[in-house]
């Protein structure tokens, strides 16, 4: 059983309780243990965070920022601390077109009850919120939101679209009043009031220009992008990643821009699961194949029928929600093995959630 201390530590969360309020959501934070710092505005009230290992925390006189995540600025990756000493974020908002990556950044005032939540176009967590009563919470995690918010109950309007589609699409949630942030969209939450604006979308990246027909010329354009995006990850991160290498094609293109990048200096290690059944062995074939040809350190972890049973449930149990697909259950035994035999590895490169960019995935 995935206890709430550890949810508390493991996943991000913040909101403003107010200080005349309900106090059930204030007593509700001892219940996620230890880890969570706050910001109080004078007699106000105060904003609360959580510190999992993955949140960059920077502020200054003026603010705090959270930054889940990374963010570049189309040459190398840009630290939270770098986000405002730059001024990209900062009191008078965020220069959204001046920066990209997978993050999603939290900023908080240090003068007045006042909030923006951004998520990136290209952003993998994904921000659920609830306000209320003058409160507010937001988290990637729809269990640590059930600790934290008293009375929230199931939202029975999407049952049947989970029954046919087993996830719950846009903008809902399987939590009644809690809904999701999509991709592009900002949160402007202010001294109790909660508007959100879509602030960044596609339709610029098709109108720019860039768009090509298939030939070769087009795959040498995209491929120098890729190659380009890759070094600047991996220049960043020191190259202390590896890469969740399957047999289909994101993940082999990924390892391919990787390889480009790195030119011969260096092989970064690639993972992938085994299912313990005769109708998996042709993926264990293919895999091994693909990391032959790409010349990857390969590592499989096997997943017995007793392991994935247990990681069914223990996956459920983190995510606090019916899981959207089979594979969870052994991307979390994989990523156990990698956390408890590869120390130095920190980052994985992968090519899954394409398809959940926009309010799909979980």
């Amino acid at each position: 059983m995935v206890s709430k201390e550890e949810i508390g530590r493991a996943f991000f969360a913040c909101g403003w309780i107010e200080a005349n309020g309900d106090r059930r959501l204030e007593d509700r934070l001892g219940v996620i243990g230890d880890r969570v710092e706050k910001i109080a505005i004078g007699e106000r009230g105060y904003f609360f965070f959580t510190r999992p290992f993955y949140a960059d925390i920077a502020e200054n006189e003026a603010c705090t920022l959270i930054k889940l995540g990374y963010a570049h600025d189309g040459a190398q990756l840009i630290s939270a601390w770098e986000l405002l000493e730059r001024g990209l974020v900062g009191p008078a908002g965020i220069k959204y077109d001046q920066i990209s990556g997978s993050a999603s950044l939290f900023l908080f005032s240090k003068r007045e009850p006042r909030l923006l939540i951004y998520r990136n176009l290209l952003s993998t967590f994904e921000i659920k919120y609830w306000s209320k009563f003058g409160h507010l919470v937001a988290s990637d995690n729809l269990r640590l939101m059930r600790l934290l918010i008293p009375d929230m109950g199931l939202n029975q309007a999407v049952i049947p679209q989970h029954f046919i589609y087993r996830t719950v699409y846009g903008r809902q949630t399987y939590l009644q009043g809690a809904d999701r942030l999509l991709a592009g969209e900002e949160i402007l939450w202010e001294d109790g009031k909660l508007l959100v604006h879509q602030v960044s979308d596609l339709q610029k990246l098709s109108a720019a220009g860039d768009q090509r027909v298939v030939s070769a010329e087009s795959v040498e354009w995209f491929m120098g992008i890729m190659n380009h995006v890759s070094g600047i990850y991996l220049e960043g991160l020191e190259k202390r990643s590896a890469t969740m290498l399957s047999v289909g094609v994101d993940s082999s293109l990924i390892q391919s821009a990787i390889n480009n990048h790195l030119g011969g200096k260096g092989v970064l290690p690639s993972f992938s699961f085994s299912v313990d059944s005769p109708s998996f062995a042709y993926e264990v074939e293919y895999a091994s194949q693909a990391a032959k040809d790409l010349g990857t350190k390969h590592e499989f972890v096997k997943v017995t029928e007793g392991d994935y049973r247990q990681n069914l449930v223990s996956a459920i149990q983190l995510l606090g929600q019916p899981l959207p697909d089979d594979v969870r259950p052994c991307f979390l035994a994989l990523t156990g093995q990698i956390a408890r035999g590869w120390e130095a590895v920190q980052t994985l490169f992968h090519g899954q959630i394409a398809d959940g960019l926009h309010g799909v995935g979980s």
